[in-house]
């Protein structure tokens, strides 16, 4: 592991995206359906690539609700990279 990008023969890239529930989806989300989800979503997508052939070796993608549930995310990436490099 190194924290130089150009030392690296593989990085980890992501992205995330957060998605803020409106003031009246969140009413109306509530008064017809449920209140799940009324703190909005967020995405995140992660890509292993390998540095010398740029090839994305494994890719991961997950979904959750609760716009800043940072931690639940982080868990779900590392739980599905950890299963794929036992495969490996």
């Amino acid at each position: 592991m190194t924290t130089d990008r150009a030392e690296a023969d593989y990085v980890l890239e992501s992205v995330e995206e957060a998605h803020e529930e409106s003031t009246g989806g969140k009413i109306a989300r509530c008064l017809f359906a449920y209140c799940a989800g009324i703190d909005g979503s967020s995405n995140a997508s992660v890509q292993l690539v390998d540095q010398e052939t740029k090839r994305v070796l494994w890719a991961y993608e997950v979904h959750k609700y609760g716009a800043h549930n940072q931690q639940s995310k982080a868990e779900a990436i590392a739980k599905h990279l950890k299963e794929w490099l036992e495969r490996e």
